[in-house]
């Protein structure tokens, strides 16, 4: 395949633009993309990681909270136990061989009474068949130990939750990617795509307007992968419903002597206002849930007071006065398909076509290089 190695966008000026020929074309270049099309290239000769914005990682992989998840939250038999336990082993190898920053200073999971403390029990158990190590339920005593300012009757510890360099990973994905002849093409989306015999056609829009021939289509587009599948012309039958969430995060403005991850229990929509540390020590708390029907992602600064109101039942220190809006993460849920797991969908026929990923959101992030795996082994049935 007769492409630059870098990206589309720096082809020379001979290069062929009406069609061309890849073995496998990625569509979205989030960190699950970038890790698609690094694993693909394995067994591939030419892959192509398409991405309709001018960067790569600018929707959910850039934000979030760059948590690195031990994985006791998922039902055992789920994808997203699986993935999330797989892909953080698999990321702990790449950041000890590639300098990835990653700092385990555990997460605290803080019960409210009696009734939170059951619920810690359940997750306890779900996350030792889960295969989570160190994981140990703590007394109110305890817990004050670890931290001192945070409010509970007990908490699940988890000290081998970790937070990373999101932006990092995706560089690194990105490097060995490119260097083993992959090509991005940013500001190209895609607009139309069929199967003709045994290939897939797409065409695309943007930056440069090309047609790719290929076999195998994997769209990792997140919260727009219904929408780029039935674009892709996969029957509306096998594209699930989706909504939108909509997570914001404020941060805290000076000292605050929190030395762990402090999470409430999990919620319907995800894991509760949380407060977690990056890499630098600024404390911000989020996400919250909102759903939403646009990829807007302002922080609206009146939102504070309801932040508020949910950490002061675990941190009481907390006020709104030194909090200030910081980004917002916009993730999809899977609905209508009876459960809140990944989803990864082979709509190809005769071994071509589409291979779809829905519904990654929270763990995708500490997923992503173990579906990256399980998307290479599906694609090469």
């Amino acid at each position: 395949m007769a492409m630059h190695k870098d990206s589309i966008e720096e082809m020379p000026d001979n290069f062929p633009a009406n069609r061309v020929a890849a073995d496998a074309v990625v569509i979205g270049a989030g960190v699950v993309g970038l890790a698609v099309g690094r694993e693909l290239l394995q067994t591939r000769e030419s892959v192509v990681v398409l991405e309709r914005e001018a960067v790569i990682g600018h929707h959910a992989s850039s934000r979030n909270s760059e948590v690195l998840h031990a994985g006791f939250y998922y039902e055992p038999s789920s994808l997203k136990a699986r993935h999330c336990i797989q892909g953080a082993r698999l990321f702990r190898e790449l950041a000890r061989n590639r300098s990835i920053p990653i700092v385990e200073l555990g997460k605290l999971v803080v019960a409210r009474d009696l009734n939170d403390m059951e619920r810690l029990e359940h997750l306890l158990e779900r996350g030792r068949r889960n295969g989570c190590e160190g994981l140990e339920l703590l007394s109110q005593e305890a817990l004050r130990r670890l931290e001192p300012d945070v409010t509970g009757v007990g908490a699940l510890h988890s000290p081998h939750t970790a937070i990373l360099d999101s932006h990092r990973f995706m560089e690194v994905l990105l490097h060995d990617f490119q260097s083993d002849g992959g090509i991005l093409a940013l500001k190209t989306g895609v607009t139309r795509g069929v199967l003709e015999e045994d290939l897939m056609v797409i065409s695309t829009e943007g930056c440069e307007k090309v047609v790719i021939q290929t076999p195998l289509v994997v769209n990792a587009a997140g919260a727009r992968a219904p929408h780029v599948s039935l674009n892709l012309g996969v029957d509306a039958r096998e594209v699930p419903r989706a909504r939108l969430v909509k997570g914001q995060y404020f941060t805290w403005q000076g000292s605050h002597g929190l030395q762990h991850l402090v999470y409430p229990l999990p919620d319907r929509d995800g894991l509760g206002i949380h407060a977690t540390l990056d890499l630098s020590g600024q404390l911000r708390f989020g996400p919250d849930t909102q759903d939403v029907h646009d990829m807007n992602y302002q922080v609206a600064e009146k939102d504070s007071r309801r932040f508020v109101e949910a950490v002061q039942h675990y941190w009481p220190g907390i006020v709104q006065d030194r909090l200030l809006p910081a980004h917002a993460g916009i993730r999809s849920k899977v609905t209508g398909w009876g459960t809140d797991d990944f989803h990864i969908c082979d709509h190809r026929r005769k071994k071509a076509g589409v291979l779809a990923l829905y519904g990654i959101e929270s763990p995708g992030l500490t997923a992503a290089l173990s579906l990256a795996q399980e998307v290479a082994r599906i694609s090469g049935t």
